[in-house]
């Protein structure tokens, strides 16, 4: 009976409260009864809050307690580590050894405990949608390094494998790659394996060495596709040094069209084996530096390196590697066939790849680049020559936020200033560049219209015909506020700051305006503004292991290869494999990304107001759509954390030390 309880809980949740945009706005109030130590919205949308007595799982809409697991009182924020594009949690106790605990957040289900499944200790953990599945990587309680598969629903041990590594030193150093249901591939400092899901045992292997992946010390800025997972830790606890350490890679496999091949990289190499029976089909290419970036192009994989340093090669291993040395950045194109570079050599680029476009036709890339100096220059490739299309790279001032290949020359936009240079001349296609003094955001209305904001006017054109007409006038209230982001509605784009929001037709006409006034200054310092970085797409997504591939693959020049796509695209496919398992729980992953396609139309906006009880500093939520205001709510604490869950439409603060509220909009 209890269990028809919980069940029909999750469907009704999953009926509700994913739509909760259509319900009117009320507020609910929890009172935990202790501290609370840490609170999280997990990607399946469950409030989470850790107390001194128990974990708890709320429904936003309600605040009613869902589930309660007082197994896991006083458990720490750097302990609970969410499973990103899923509704599982992982609670990872260091203790005198490493434990692994899966819960699903949706449910309060403990789908297991690693020490109930027989290992003694964990090292690595990687969940699979596609298997349904929870890899674990450790020594058993025989003392025997081990692989286990665990059920993502159930908790059950698909397999336990004492004997894939031939030794016990062996680190795993890529994620689990899913070949299908019954077959996935992992990469370890030692070889490239392939195992049966079902079993365990081994279909494959090829051996190719692979550095372990860096969690000794931050990583430089530019640092290529394997960032440092325990950056930003900066000690906190063993247990958040345990939790970086379980999912961190240092190579990659991936997919494009032709599924019977599977490609593969590390730092040191670039390659591609045959899915079923590891056969290296390329001869093996070895870079000169890190990798960067990699580009599917329909002709070839584009890889960009790393521009290494001084200190290169003055420390082993993968952080040696990692800082570089002397060498500059460099281009490669292999065939996805044969692993040959197309190019006539591999290229020099000025700097480290921080993004890329290509021509109308495809055959020409535009690389904006940034040195280890802070030097900011464009190359630009000529893909079917094989070489640099112009002499030297473009200088230009300021950090690069947007390049484009037009018909013109190329249109770059920098921190300060926009143009257009005639790329075999570098000669200004305006005859004067726009310099920026304090702000510039733009957005691109489609593939030829570009509308930019720039120190007070709004600016339109072609990129192709014609120079920026100024077409309105930016008029912002407050002190210091210049827009921050260019959002195109329905009917024409709106630019917001922090306390404005301005909507203009695309003719420049301003059609409407909301300002609200900042708390002083005194309010704002006592108020704990962006304590939980919660609610977009974006968001979620950048905290997503698929996220740090998302700007390396996906854009092409025809379109043929589209395996990696953008952040949100690479979300959405996870979503929709977890939403495979027939369960309501992790359908309620797709429905809750559904929901994402309204949110970003929200803005929330920090001022006085009152909200039909009490006055005071609140939050005040606006459609861009239209300007209108969607609702109030005061925080009333002196010191309120708070935070908004624009997919929800969910404003929570916590106010006191044992409880949290929450308004519905």
């Amino acid at each position: 009976m209890q269990l028809i309880r919980k069940t029909l809980l999750v469907l009704a949740l999953c009926q509700t409260f994913f739509y909760a945009a259509f319900a009117q706005p009320k507020n609910w109030e929890k009172n935990f009864g202790g501290n609370i130590n840490f609170y999280n919205l997990s990607d399946a949308g469950i409030f989470i809050v850790g107390t001194n007595d128990a974990l708890y799982g709320l429904n936003p809409v309600d605040g009613k307690e869902i589930w309660k697991l007082e197994e896991f009182r006083k458990i720490s924020e750097e302990a609970f580590s969410a499973i990103e594009n899923s509704p599982l949690a992982a609670i990872v106790d260091r203790g005198m050894m490493v434990e692994h605990a899966i819960i699903n957040t949706v449910t309060g289900q403990v789908v297991c405990k690693t020490k109930d499944l027989g290992m003694a200790t964990v090292n690595k953990r990687f969940s699979n949608a596609i298997l349904g599945g929870v890899l674990f990587g450790g020594i058993n309680k025989k003392g025997k390094p081990t692989l286990m598969l665990v059920d993502a629903v159930t908790g059950e041990k698909r397999f336990e494998a004492e004997k894939v590594f031939d030794k016990n030193t062996e680190v795993i150093c890529s994620d689990v790659y899913a070949l299908s249901k019954d077959a996935f591939m992992i990469s370890t400092t030692k070889a490239v394996y392939c195992v049966n899901a079902k079993t365990g045992e081994e279909i494959w292997r090829s051996e190719i060495k692979t550095d372990a992946p860096v969690i000794t010390a931050p990583a430089p800025a530019n640092k290529g596709m394997f960032s440092n997972p325990f950056a930003g830790v900066g000690g906190k606890s063993m247990n958040a040094m345990q939790a970086k350490l379980a999912t961190a890679v240092s190579s990659k496999f991936f997919q494009v069209t032709d599924q019977t091949k599977v490609y593969f990289f590390n730092n040191d190499y670039f390659t591609c084996f045959d899915a079923a029976n590891g056969k290296e089909l390329w001869t093996r290419q070895e870079m000169k530096s890190p990798l960067n970036n990699y580009i599917l192009d329909d002709r070839g994989i584009i890889v960009t390196t790393n521009q290494r340093d001084e200190n290169y090669g003055k420390q082993k291993g993968l952080l040696g590697k990692a800082i570089g040395g002397g060498n500059k950045a460099r281009m490669y194109m292999f065939d996805y066939n044969t692993g040959n570079q197309l190019l006539k050599e591999d290229i020099e680029v000025a700097g480290n790849v921080v993004g890329y476009s290509y021509d109308a036709t495809g055959n020409k890339i535009v690389i904006a680049t940034s040195s280890d100096k802070g030097k900011n220059r464009i190359d630009i490739i000529d893909i079917t020559a094989g070489k640099q299309a112009i002499p030297k790279p473009l200088k230009v001032d300021g950090e690069i936020k947007d390049i484009k290949l037009v018909s013109k020359g190329l249109l770059y936009i920098t921190e300060n200033e926009i143009n257009i240079l005639d790329i075999n001349t570098g000669a200004d296609a305006w005859g004067k560049s726009i310099k920026v003094k304090d702000y510039v955001v733009h957005g691109f209305k489609n593939e030829n219209d570009a509308y930019m904001a720039v120190d007070g006017t709004l600016y339109k054109f072609d990129c192709n015909t014609s120079t920026p007409t100024s077409i309105g006038t930016i008029s912002l209230q407050g002190k210091d506020e210049t827009p921050n982001r260019l959002q195109f509605t329905d009917d024409g784009l709106a630019l917001s700051s922090s306390q404005n929001i301005v909507g203009f037709g695309l003719d420049g006409k301003e059609k409407w305006k909301v300002y609200r006034a900042a708390p002083g200054v005194s309010v704002i310092g006592k108020i704990a503004l962006g304590v939980l970085a919660v609610a977009s797409t974006a968001m979620m997504a950048a905290n997503s292991y698929q996220a740090g591939y998302a700007s390396a693959g996906g854009a092409t020049a025809k379109g043929q290869y589209m395996s990696n796509q953008s952040a949100a695209n690479s979300y959405q496919r996870n979503a929709d494999n977890w939403g495979n398992i027939a369960v309501a729980s992790f359908q309620a992953m797709g429905k809750r990304f559904k929901a994402t396609r309204a949110a970003g139309d929200m803005q929330s906006i920090l001022t006085k107001t009152a909200d039909g009880t009490d006055e005071g500093v609140g939050i005040e939520i606006y459609s861009k759509t239209n300007g209108k205001k969607e609702g109030a709510v005061v925080l009333k604490d002196k010191k309120p954390e708070y935070f908004f869950d624009d997919i929800g439409r969910i404003v929570f603060w916590k106010t006191g030390n044992s409880s949290f509220t929450g308004v519905l909009f």
